[in-house]
């Protein structure tokens, strides 16, 4: 019973570095599968906004990061880290999202930008900024599953 267990079992490692890997493997041996761990950096001035999508990231398996505030964004940039994916609010103290999506780009950045606004009519300026997507917020838990889910796919 045990060596029938033993066959069927699956061995889950996790980088962040790694793509997933999928082979065939003989009867018998286990299957190792590495999944990539995606980083998501929420920038938001409002807290109870940045908790709420930092879970929901989490529940998806992700790493969350924030962000107060666009400068405080374009400084995690430019001091070496990288994101995945960027959920960018636009009305924020410091640095605005377009202005900061702007920089983003300028500086090269090609990680995903969701622009998020409270104002239809910011959409196309968030887009022209060089944002990937703009969401109406409250963003859901199904938008930033179906956002994570697409960059796993690319990945």
């Amino acid at each position: 019973m045990l060596e029938s267990l033993n066959r069927k079992t699956e061995d889950l490692t996790v980088d962040s570095k790694s793509k997933e890997e999928e082979e065939e493997v003989p009867a018998g041996q286990v299957v190792k599968k590495t999944f990539k761990k995606l980083c998501v950096l929420v920038v938001d001035d409002d807290r109870s906004c940045r908790s709420l999508y930092m879970g929901f990231i989490q529940m998806r398996g992700a790493f969350p990061y924030m962000a107060e505030n666009g400068e405080e964004a374009v400084n995690l940039y430019r001091d070496g880290q990288t994101f995945n994916l960027i959920l960018m609010d636009n009305e924020m103290p410091v640095m605005d999202g377009v202005s900061a999506t702007k920089e983003l780009r300028d500086l090269g950045v090609t990680s995903m930008i969701v622009g998020l606004t409270s104002h239809e009519d910011e959409n196309s300026v968030f887009m022209e900024a060089g944002a990937d997507h703009c969401l109406a917020k409250p963003i859901t838990f199904e938008n930033i599953y179906l956002l994570i889910e697409q960059l796993k796919d690319e990945g």
